[in-house]
């Protein structure tokens, strides 16, 4: 890794072949960075990048709709109640030059496990043994994008995410925005690669006509590498949604219906069982195929 042309660190390498910075590195502000790495007796290299400034500020907030997404057999529309997500930034007036920056988003969420179905205790109270957290990326907008020239100076608000709400709101729920600064190559990078993805896939899969990104081959020419290695600063803002925020009433999965007549078995059965959902609420891996009861830093 080369700090101003001078080397200022090397990469860690672990036995997959992920490459890591070492503890303690930061990048600096207004400094240029690009990186070298050897491969088959080749060597490849990134184009210097110049370490872009944070934005002062950001803020999220969330808002709750009901959309219609279609129309029934006897022609009563079908509505659902889903979620957006915002960040918020001012942008300064008097640039002397734009701004770029790009967020991605991820969500986490608790979620109760049970000793057994409330209607099995004598209080009717649920009897919560541990709680398990799970996290998703946000796949609708893998990538947002901001150039401070199509918007203006004055606040910009950009929707992040957007989704049904469902019983993944019935306990604390978290928004993580992570706000990168870049430069305008970086920029156009991810632009050209967005407006691909928007006509088949995503930014992450396989794009339908190579981008050419920062990566070049220093011992020829002729080789056209793919891919960009982005290297910037990384604000995070978190938005926390509790469920007294969320004006709607929808079923708990592991609160039964009150006419169940026959009790569960516990412990229920293996995974792919036929049990009902209620009686698997004991381990949230029955119910989401995965989590981990290892609670966030920051919760």
């Amino acid at each position: 890794i080369y700090e101003n042309d001078e080397i200022w660190g090397q990469f860690i390498e672990d036995s997959t072949g992920y490459l890591s910075l070492p503890i303690g590195l930061q990048f600096t502000e207004g400094n240029s960075y690009y990186i070298e790495i050897t491969a088959n007796n080749q060597v490849y290299r990134t184009l210097p990048q110049v370490v872009q400034p944070r934005l002062n500020t950001d803020t999220m907030s969330f808002n709750l709709d009901v959309r219609t997404i279609g129309t029934s057999s006897d022609g009563r529309p079908i509505e659902e109640a889903l979620i957006d997500v915002f960040v918020h930034v001012d942008v300064p007036q008097d640039l002397e030059s734009p701004l770029y920056y790009r967020w991605q988003v991820d969500e986490v969420w608790a979620f109760n496990e049970v000793d057994k179905p409330a209607f099995q205790l004598d209080s009717g109270e649920i009897d919560i043994i541990n709680t398990c957290y799970l996290s998703a990326s946000v796949q609708e907008n893998v990538s947002t994008l901001l150039n401070s020239n199509d918007v203006g100076a004055g606040e910009a608000i950009l929707r992040v995410a957007s989704r049904p709400i469902d019983e993944s709101f019935l306990q604390r729920h978290v928004y993580s925005a992570y706000l990168h600064a870049l430069d305008k190559r970086a920029y156009d990078y991810y632009e050209r690669s967005r407006r691909l993805g928007q006509i088949d896939g995503s930014l992450y899969d396989e794009l339908p006509a190579a981008v050419r990104g920062n990566v070049f081959n220093a011992n020829t020419d002729s080789e056209l590498v793919l891919g960009y290695v982005e290297i910037s600063t990384t604000d995070t803002f978190r938005l926390n949604i509790l469920r007294d925020q969320i004006d709607y009433n929808w079923y708990d999965q592991c609160r039964p219906p009150e006419d169940a007549e026959a009790d569960c078995n516990f412990p229920p059965q293996p995974p792919g069982d036929t049990s009902t959902v209620y009686c698997k609420c004991y381990d949230c891996w029955r119910i989401y195929g995965r989590g981990t009861l290892e609670r966030p830093f920051w919760w």
